[in-house]
């Protein structure tokens, strides 16, 4: 699938009748450089159909690219393969990123960037439809030219919210069982079903339609993370984030609640000899979850305590914000350092290093 381009050279000799003669081929020899001049990409294998097709002939005339009539739009390419496999070696092939780099600057860029502009409108809509009618007496109510235009909004957010429920399930429909293991398509279903239930809840009168419209806003301007990909360094950050989340916060949390619930306990029982105590174990749970995310003390007194529950909630700020914090942190600093570092694929040809960069600057695509 690469075919290295490499200049005509006169064959050496043992022996050479003159000195110019040796002279000329040796240092036409020696003028080589260790890497090719030039790189032939193929992509039939890659980009064809079940059948071996591919999707362009060259015209009779040789000046020019022809679509296949014959190619099978509807088959898969080796290329959805691999993509579909997660095989990181296969994709990480010079003539997969070629092709993959071809096609992403032919249309893909330009078809996610009218993907996500579409999206950022649909955002704008949804926004000004809920924050306004929140703060109305009565969303239902249109009188003046803001209150059509929010009635302007709402009818946008729900066609194209019916737009983006008809691709979900044209999406499902073409990746079948694939479809689900996608954690953002759960964020896409759910912020798309909360702006459906506000319909019914506004006209019902119900106060649930601010907590859906609460958690449609949430979910609906988190699925924008999907189009992070237009650029590479936010596709970087999105790939990082969510990354730390699955790998580092999961680690963190699991060893948190051990400690959390392990000091909330026996602070709650300690605590019943003191002069001051807490009005549950739900306040206790509170407090200790506090001292994580707002770095406060569980409480400002302690004259009311005992020794051993003061023992313990110092223990317990110690152990949480000094040391399990700071190892999320290095966790946190290491998962990007990492994610940085692969950022620049290189790949490996007789000793040397050819970079993703030298890849893509003027080599030939066939």
């Amino acid at each position: 699938m690469v075919n290295p381009y490499w200049p005509h050279l006169p064959k050496r000799r043992d022996n050479y009748e003159t000195n110019e003669e040796e002279d000329g081929i040796e240092g036409a020899w020696r003028t080589i450089p260790d890497d090719p001049l030039d790189y032939h990409f193929y992509y039939h294998i890659l980009d064809g159909d079940t059948a071996g097709r591919p999707p362009k002939l060259l015209s009779s005339e040789g000046d020019k690219w022809e679509y296949n009539e014959l190619f099978d739009r509807k088959s898969k390419s080796c290329l959805h393969l691999i993509a579909k496999s997660k095989n990181k070696d296969a994709l990480q092939h010079p003539v997969v990123r070629m092709l993959i780099k071809t096609k992403w600057k032919s249309y893909g860029r330009r078809f996610l960037s009218i993907q996500a502009m579409c999206y950022v409108i649909f955002l704008l809509a949804l926004s000004f439809s809920l924050i306004s009618g929140s703060m109305k007496a009565d969303p239902t109510q249109y009188k003046g030219a803001a209150e059509f235009l929010r009635g302007f909004c709402e009818i946008l957010t729900l066609i194209m919210t019916v737009f983006y429920i008809c691709e979900e399930l044209n999406q499902m429909r073409k990746e079948r069982h694939t479809y689900f293991q996608e954690w953002m398509n759960l964020f896409d279903w759910l912020g798309l079903i909360f702006i459906l239930c506000i319909i019914p809840l506004r006209f019902a009168g119900s106060s649930v339609q601010w907590t859906m419209a609460s958690l449609a806003f949430l979910f609906n301007f988190l699925r924008i993370f999907k189009f992070a990909c237009v650029t590479r360094f936010t596709g970087l950050y999105t790939k990082t984030l969510a990354r730390i989340i699955n790998e580092d916060v999961t680690r963190f949390m699991s060893v948190f609640a051990i400690v959390f619930f392990s000091f909330c306990g026996s602070l709650f029982l300690s605590a019943r000899t003191s002069k001051q105590s807490f009005s549950g174990f739900e306040d206790v749970l509170l407090s200790g979850f506090r001292a994580l995310s707002e770095q406060q003390p569980i409480t400002e007194d302690y004259s009311g305590f005992n020794w051993l529950s003061i023992l313990l909630m110092l223990t317990y700020m110690g152990t949480v914000v000094v040391i399990l914090l700071n190892i999320l942190i290095a966790q946190m600093s290491t998962t990007y350092t990492q994610a940085k570092k692969n950022l620049r694929v290189k790949y490996y040809k007789e000793g040397d290093w050819i970079s993703e960069m030298k890849l893509a600057k003027g080599w030939k695509l066939v």
